[in-house]
């Protein structure tokens, strides 16, 4: 996963830019964001996004970090659906 620190960081590293808006961001920043690929078969790859959002009061950012891999709690999966075609 990749810590953004804002939408521009999520602009920088999402794929289809040229004919895509993204319709989902994290709530609060920073936060963790991957994009995953996936084989469609006929149809074609799609993406589907992962988001992490830390909470304000973590004290130890390493430790959550370290809780949240061992569990997946808090990760939000996001479908193609996040992907808004440009007008």
């Amino acid at each position: 996963m990749t810590l953004v620190k804002s939408k521009e960081d999520i602009e920088k590293i999402r794929p289809y830019k040229e004919n895509y808006k993204l319709a989902i961001f994290p709530k609060s920043f920073p936060a963790f964001v991957q994009f995953h690929s996936h084989d469609g078969g006929l149809c074609g790859d799609y993406y589907t996004m992962d988001i992490l959002e830390i909470p304000k009061n973590v004290k130890c950012p390493e430790s959550f970090i370290a809780g949240v891999r061992m569990r997946d709690n808090g990760i939000k999966v996001y479908s193609e659906s996040i992907f808004i075609p440009k007008n």
